[in-house]
């Protein structure tokens, strides 16, 4: 299945640089501003580098005016960046996902000079208190980002401190963006202590400290801060004192000597929520403490199953529900699924290396996508979880996947499940005959704006399974290779220094969807809404 490449920030959009047997009589000018008030910048470093990042040129300062020039420069692709300790870098072109669009220097032409606006950084401050009304020192407070990953929201930690012995804290150096704010003790200190006198008689309960988050993410984060760039926002929080509780389990029959032991909330959202982990420990038991209460979704491996280190690897995936006190359970690990993957290439290909990747994407849980094919060409795994399942296939070389079996059943564009211990086949058909879709992004503005698309490549808005997703910076895009199907399109405006614009999910933007229709061979154009301008996701 082959896709327009967006590269991330360690690479380009845009051609490499031409250095050789190059005269070197070009100039890069231009001026740096304030991107708010566009006041000219003098207190930056300006650096330039070549599209493999070897650096041409810096620092350099700006003049009074804001101007900068680079001279004696090769045709080619460049990219320009400023430096300054409130914001630590900046790029020209800077985009979504760590991904910066290059500046293109051609033989003979002589560039105009460039805008470079530097968007103000803006902060979060206020105090951590506790339920009393007290201040608490040494609370780490983190900043996380609203980002798109897949098929929903993901959050990602931009800064972090911790409150000092008035409870105050500041977070600085932000972009403009959708953010959450969360306030938590880390280890052993997070046991709230007691107030008062101490009843012997009778048994306390344990408290320790919750994490407060901003929203609250007791609702699974519907909505997120908006800040805008060079904004200021006060924010106080108070940290919950919550009852203690505690999983321990005992894992039963043959098994290894040591398993892997990993809780997940359920629902998780994408960056806010981590994992607790453990190991089991020579008696096969294992424990975890201070959790909040809620859904979640218990999580067992073993490479191994006997003891001696033979034996298939094993699973154990197991809801658990917490609300307080002490939980215990016995688990029973099931053995993994075998998978062996078939290919039936067209009448008298051969299948070239790196034609075809393959992988599963878990429906619950961590969503990482399982690679299936090995670097040696390996097509039998055997190191699976029964549960639900995304099939995943990228191809290349005018392929596309016509037709995915297992085990007889259809599962090109459907969920597949993997049973316990089970020795399954997948079959994967190889076809030259694929369809594609041509498509414009029908915009309101003037000029187009940095642009997200979405392409769902299997499931259902409201069941998604495999996505694909880049940004755009002009409004015509394609799709090659595609297998003959459904496919649902978003497209949003999106933009590195402003607040997030998409949907929280697929899910929640089903309605918005643009659904596509092609069959073997057919290339289909269409027009997607420009989505994100009017609030619709609000």
């Amino acid at each position: 299945m082959k896709f327009p490449i967006a590269l991330p920030i360690l690479c380009l959009l845009g051609p490499p640089l031409l250095l050789a047997q190059a005269t070197r009589t070009l100039s890069l000018t231009g001026q740096v501003v304030d991107g708010l008030s566009n006041k000219p910048l003098t207190d930056v470093d300006l650096f330039l580098f070549t599209a493999d990042w070897d650096s041409v040129a810096g620092p350099v300062p700006p003049d009074e005016h804001g101007n900068f020039s680079f001279t004696g420069l090769a045709p080619g692709s460049y990219i320009l960046r400023a430096d300054r300790p409130d914001f630590d870098a900046f790029h020209y072109g800077q985009l979504p996902d760590w991904k910066v669009q290059p500046i293109t220097l051609a033989a003979g032409a002589k560039p105009a000079p460039l805008l470079f606006r530097i968007p103000l950084r803006g902060s979060f401050s206020g105090t951590v208190f506790d339920e009393s009304g007290e201040p608490l020192t040494g609370v780490t407070v983190a900043a996380y980002r609203a980002t798109w990953d897949g098929t929903s929201v993901n959050y990602t930690s931009s800064e972090n401190t911790q409150s000092d012995d008035l409870g105050r804290y500041r977070i600085t150096n932000l972009s403009g963006g959708s953010y959450v704010v969360c306030a938590f003790i880390p280890g052993s200190s997070r046991t709230v202590p007691s107030i008062g006198p101490v009843d012997f008689s009778s048994a306390m309960p344990r408290l320790f400290y919750g994490r407060a988050c901003r929203p609250d993410d007791s609702g699974r984060l519907l909505s997120s801060l908006q800040l805008s760039p060079g904004q200021k926002m006060s924010l106080d929080l108070t940290l919950p004192s919550v009852p203690h509780t505690a999983l321990r389990g005992k894992v039963v029959g043959d098994v290894a000597q040591h398993v892997a032991v990993r809780l997940r909330r359920e629902p998780s959202v994408n960056g806010l929520d981590l994992p607790w982990n453990a190991s089991t420990d020579d008696q096969h038991t294992f424990a975890l403490q201070d959790i909040p209460s809620g859904d979640y979704l218990l999580e067992l491996e073993s490479q191994q199953r006997n003891p001696d280190g033979s034996g298939p690897p094993a699973f154990a995936r197991i809801p658990v529900s917490l609300s307080g006190g002490t939980r215990e359970l016995e688990v029973a690990m099931k053995a993994a699924v075998t998978l062996a993957i078939v290919f039936h290439s067209p009448q008298g290909a051969t299948l070239a290396p790196n034609v075809v990747s393959v992988g599963l994407i878990p429906a619950t849980g961590d969503p990482t996508v399982i690679q299936l094919l090995k670097p040696d060409g390996s097509r039998n795994y055997d190191a699976l979880a029964e549960g639900a399942y995304w099939l995943q296939t990228r191809t290349s070389n005018s392929t596309c996947i016509a037709a995915a079996t297992l085990d007889g059943k259809d599962v090109l564009h459907r969920r597949l499940s993997l049973s316990s211990g089970a020795n399954m086949r997948l079959d994967l058909t190889l076809s030259q005959h694929c369809a594609g879709i041509e498509g414009k992004i029908i915009s309101p503005l003037d000029s187009f704006p940095v642009t997200r698309l979405v392409v769902l490549l299997s499931g259902t808005p409201e069941e998604p399974g495999d996505p694909w997703a880049d940004i755009f910076t002009e409004a015509e895009f394609s799709v090659s290779l595609l297998p003959a199907g459904s496919y649902w399109i978003w497209a949003w405006a999106e933009d590195a220094s402003s607040p997030f614009t998409g949907p929280e999910s697929l899910k929640a933007a089903a309605k918005y969807a643009t659904r596509v229709d092609v069959k073997d061979g057919e290339s289909k154009k269409v027009s997607i809404p420009l989505l994100g301008l009017s609030g619709e996701f609000k």
